[in-house]
């Protein structure tokens, strides 16, 4: 195990890997939790036939009266990091010239159909560009799942309504996905993911106007965490809220950094940490593990002191901390789960 550099941070990408700066890092693994439901709650590109059948369905989810001069379009996926679509619509409007303008939307995506319950989608705030002749054109790619098909975008005033389109290409905050459909599916995911960090919450929310716009953070990772987690039990999409639950702190992303020449074009708003004043970094304390405030007092006093253990103990004792706390991780989310799966049988009974 290599020890992580300390120097450099990454920000929140989403609960994903980004690789736009540095094509060597590889992606952990996808953890392959369950293969019983055969992929039946992964999300899936909705199919434009799918779209058209329910139409009316989402439209009044999703859009406003002001909007029924901007239909639905089908659009090609472009080159630009998955996680960066607000640097990605910047930087194209910035290049092709300002008769290009940002269209605010949803991506759509759906659960398969089935007979057992009530059609249910998500969409996921999304922002491409209008052209001057009224074309829309996508600048940033799928993540890696959804491989490289067209889908259905759905514009829509409604998507975080309480931004600037100056806001929203700041990159300075993070999309909303909503969830609608079956009230027993929409109930239990939402349920689950209350329990989460609220960064992650914004991820299945009822309405785009039911959870308040949060901002994008820059995470200061913890010691060697990076490396650890790629062989914990802890699956990727729940890295970041594990970070934040072991006790890394954050500091908020401001808009300003989408016009500081040294930050403007980097890959989800990355940018260093070192040097900053303690008083500008925020903890997710409503997060922490029975371990953490423990773990912090001896992350906080060894970091700062001036005796440093040999480097093959002090990983140790990182380690040590990092498995108890993963322990504490995983069985606070399995006991939530057991007790929202308890709560639904007995209000829905099986599918």
């Amino acid at each position: 195990m290599q020890t992580q550099k300390k120097s450099t941070t990454t920000s929140c990408c989403e609960g994903k890997w980004c690789t736009c700066e540095n094509p060597n890092l590889v992606p952990p693994p996808e953890h392959d939790d369950d293969e019983e439901d055969d992929g039946m709650f992964d999300d899936k590109l909705m199919p434009s036939a799918l779209y058209s059948k329910y139409k009316k369905v989402i439209w009044t989810a999703l859009c406003s009266k002001d909007d029924k001069a901007n239909p639905p379009r089908i659009l090609v996926p472009g080159k630009g990091c998955a996680f960066a679509a607000p640097r990605n619509v910047r930087l194209f409007i910035k290049r092709a010239g300002d008769g290009n303008t940002p269209v605010r939307g949803f991506k759509m995506m759906c659960f398969p159909e089935c007979c057992n319950f009530k059609f249910t989608f998500k969409a996921v705030g999304h922002i491409v560009v209008r052209t001057p002749e009224g074309k829309l054109i996508d600048p940033t790619k799928h993540v890696e799942d959804l491989g490289t098909d067209d889908y259905v975008f759905v514009p829509s005033s409604r998507m975080h309504a309480d931004l600037t389109d100056k806001q929203l290409l700041s990159g300075a905050y993070l999309f909303n996905t909503v969830i609608c459909g079956d009230t027993r599916i929409v109930d239990n995911i939402i349920r689950v993911h209350a329990c989460v960090s609220r960064f992650l919450q914004r991820n299945n929310v009822r309405s785009p106007e039911s959870f308040p716009t949060v901002p994008r953070i820059h995470l200061d990772e913890l010691p060697y965490v990076q490396d650890w987690m790629e062989s914990s039990n802890i699956p990727p999409s729940s890295g970041i809220d594990a970070s934040l639950a072991f006790g890394a702190r954050y500091l908020i992303g401001r808009e300003e950094e989408a016009e500081d020449p040294k930050l403007a074009d980097v890959c989800c708003g990355a940018k260093p940490l070192d040097g900053l004043p303690d008083s500008l970094f925020h903890y997710e304390t409503n997060m922490f593990l029975p371990t953490t405030r423990e773990f912090l007092e001896f992350h906080r006093s060894y970091s700062k002191g001036t005796e440093k253990l040999p480097p093959a103990v002090e990983i140790k004792r990182y380690l040590e901390f990092y498995t108890g706390m993963e322990a504490e991780y995983l069985t606070r989310m399995e006991k939530i789960e057991e007790k929202i799966n308890f709560e639904f049988e007995h209000r829905y009974g099986q599918f």
